[in-house]
């Protein structure tokens, strides 16, 4: 069974969960303030320094429906 979740990304955080160079970097990641299932994946990108709604699923087709041109998004 796939989920789906609806998040705050705040500012000064990547849209990415996990990364192996973390300490190297000294960057914050979403992993760092949400415990999320393996396999799930952020539909669209923020960058480091904005904040907003961001969706995740642990469905790749969705991902891909929603990422394509064919849903009218707004920025």
């Amino acid at each position: 069974m796939h989920k789906h979740y609806i998040i705050h990304k705040p500012y000064g955080y990547l849209s990415q969960f996990r990364s192996g160079e973390r300490l190297a970097h000294k960057k914050k990641y979403l992993g760092d303030l949400y415990d999320v299932p393996e396999g799930t994946m952020a539909i669209g990108r923020l960058d480091e320094p904005s904040e907003g709604l961001l969706l995740l699923t642990t469905n790749g087709l969705v991902s891909e429906q929603i990422r394509s041109n064919k849903v009218e998004k707004e920025y």
